[in-house]
């Protein structure tokens, strides 16, 4: 599918089937110029007799028609303003007026392309098919936009400016759009060489690229310090304290001796008398007893239970010992 590069022209509104478009405001229209112009009819052969006076097309007449094919075709030769020593041409517009008094078929339902001619050609009116130049409809092509008010066909040529300046380029053809697919019609322009057509360019310099941006600041990485262990001090102890000099022995308590209570004579050291009682009785079993009594009085003065109590003792003992 053929590529088309439409331009952008303001609110469209639709009015009974018509495009109505408004105006773009006019730029420069100053050094632009129409070399020559022609138009080429499909039913023109070289080699039959010309039936220019059928075509109902006037002399200072472009049309372009639509029969289920392409029937007739438009040329316009462009002069572009030199580019040395001002700027190049950065916008063109077009505006084909319509010819109110031409035999005009359902010009609100044609479909009109603008396209580069790469191909020479000379002045016709008409030209025969076959004598047609070469154009470059297959690759880029704008479409032609309707002011009804204004009675006239627009075209930004915008896209078109660098092929327009090519050397091998050679004007415009204005044709139909062949994948439009529309019913028949045709468009009658008046001459292009005379009132016709106005061409509006801007040359003003384009803005300069703005510089490139600078790179954004590096974020500077401070290295974090590496973690030191904490190292705990070291735990502090009291002076251990001086050996412990050996003190004198304590004085131990004297010993308890039980004193003799009153009326209670020590007995007499010496050897022991014997007395004979009435039961015949043994020196060893006189000495056993004693013994015993004696064991007794030393647990009760060691207890310290020499009071009453052991004087008491102490008599029975003395008795005892008297008796026997």
């Amino acid at each position: 599918m053929r590529p088309l590069v439409h331009a952008a022209l303001g609110a469209a509104l639709a009015v009974g089937g018509v495009i109505t478009v408004a105006s773009v405001p006019g730029l420069a229209q100053e050094n632009v110029t129409v070399s020559q112009e022609g138009w080429a009819w499909r039913l023109e052969d070289e080699r039959a007799p010309s039936l220019s006076p059928l075509s109902g097309i006037q002399e200072d007449q472009l049309p372009v028609s639509w029969t289920a094919q392409p029937d007739k075709v438009a040329y316009i030769g462009v002069v572009l303003p030199p580019s040395s020593g001002a700027a190049p041409v950065s916008r063109l517009d077009l505006s084909l007026g319509i010819d109110p008094e031409a035999q005009n078929l359902n010009v609100d339902q044609a479909h009109l392309i603008a396209c580069v001619v790469t191909g020479t050609w000379e002045p016709g009116a008409p030209m025969a098919w076959q004598d047609r130049p070469q154009d470059d409809c297959g690759g880029t092509a704008v479409p032609g936009i309707l002011e009804v008010e204004a009675n006239r066909f627009y075209f930004d040529l915008t896209p078109l400016v660098s092929d327009l300046a090519a050397a091998e380029a050679h004007g415009l053809v204005i044709a139909p759009d062949p994948e439009a697919g529309a019913t028949s019609y045709q468009v009658v322009f008046r001459s292009a060489l005379r009132d016709g057509a106005t061409f509006a360019y801007d040359a003003s310099p384009a803005p300069p690229d703005p510089p490139p941006s600078a790179p954004p600041p590096q974020a500077s990485v401070t290295p974090s310090p590496s973690p030191t262990a904490a190292v705990e001090p070291l735990p502090t102890f009291a002076p251990a304290p001086p050996p412990r000099q050996p003190g004198p022995a304590p004085e131990l308590a004297a010993p308890l001796v039980a004193e003799p209570s009153p009326g209670v004579q020590p007995r007499p050291s010496g050897p022991e008398t014997t007395v004979s009682a009435a039961a015949p009785e043994t020196s060893d079993t006189r000495t056993v007893s004693l013994s015993g009594v004696y064991l007794a009085l030393a647990g009760v003065g060691s207890l310290g239970l020499m009071g009453r109590a052991g004087g008491a003792v102490l008599e029975l003992i003395r008795s005892r010992e008297e008796f026997l």
